[in-house]
Order: structure tokens, then C-alpha cells, then sequence
């Protein structure tokens, strides 16, 4: 986390680098994305609520969490399977957020339905949609 936080401040920028395997002070292993801002700090930590069974080993988070960009607004984060469930996005919602990050690395067929529930989810929830490509394919 702390090289992560360093390429976010050497490059000035906002850093969602994807997600990383986390061990948990439990001892369990979670699927987590970060969030640094433009001076390296950890500003957000979120851990994948629902993993894919039986195909993932990572625990489940426990909670939702949002983050705020000034100047910009609240944003909120989604790993891969968690856009499957409405209610991931509606609480992200909830919690304030004006866009949901999706981070995604499927590149399988279910790519093109991926797409369609972050749109899906984005217009029900009335936050900002995916762009129509991804960053990195």
C-alpha cells in the first residue's frame, strides 16, 4: 500500500489502482481496492462484499464505503461481482456517492453483461454510468 501511495504522489494524481489481496487483522484474506489521493494518502479502503462462489477464496467484507474528491464530489467503489447485486450500488448511493468506480478484470464474455448492470445500476441509483470502454482492456 505504501509503494501505491508513492507513484500516486510522485504522479499527482488520484490512484484506484484495482484491487490487491489483503490479509485482515482476523487472519482472513479479503479482496480490497484503495484509494489514494494526490499526496499518497489512504483515503478509502474497500473490501469486496460479494466474492464469486465457489470460484473466489477471498472473505467478505462488511460494509460499503464512500470517499470524497474535492471539487470533484463523493465517489464510492465496486469490486467485479458486486455490481451483480443491486443493493451494493443502492447503499454506495446512499451513502451519498455521485459516482460508482466498478473495478472489473473480467475478460471473458460476461464483460458485455458487466456492462449492462454498471449502466443498469448507474440509471436506477441516478449516478454517473461507465464510460463505453474501459481503461484498461
Amino acid at each position: 500500500m505504501q509503494a501505491l501511495g508513492q507513484v500516486a504522489a510522485d504522479a499527482g494524481v488520484w490512484l484506484v489502482p484495482g484491487s490487491i489481496a489483503e490479509r485482515g487483522a482476523d487472519g482472513r484474506i479479503y479482496n480490497t481496492a484503495l484509494v489514494h489521493d494526490p499526496a499518497g494518502r489512504l483515503v478509502s479502503s474497500y473490501r469486496k462484499v460479494f466474492p464469486w462462489r465457489p470460484h473466489e477464496p477471498w472473505a467478505s467484507g462488511s460494509g460499503f464505503t464512500v470517499f470524497d474528491v474535492p471539487g470533484t464530489g463523493r465517489m464510492g467503489v465496486n469490486i467485479c461481482y458486486d455490481s451483480w447485486f443491486p443493493e451494493a450500488t443502492r447503499q454506495i448511493a446512499w451513502l451519498g456517492a455521485e459516482v460508482v468506480l466498478d473495478i472489473v478484470k473480467t475478460t471473458s464474455p460476461d464483460r458485455e453483461q458487466e456492462l449492462v448492470l454498471a449502466r443498469a445500476n448507474a440509471i436506477t441509483n441516478q449516478v454517473f454510468p461507465p464510460p463505453e470502454m474501459s481503461l484498461v482492456e
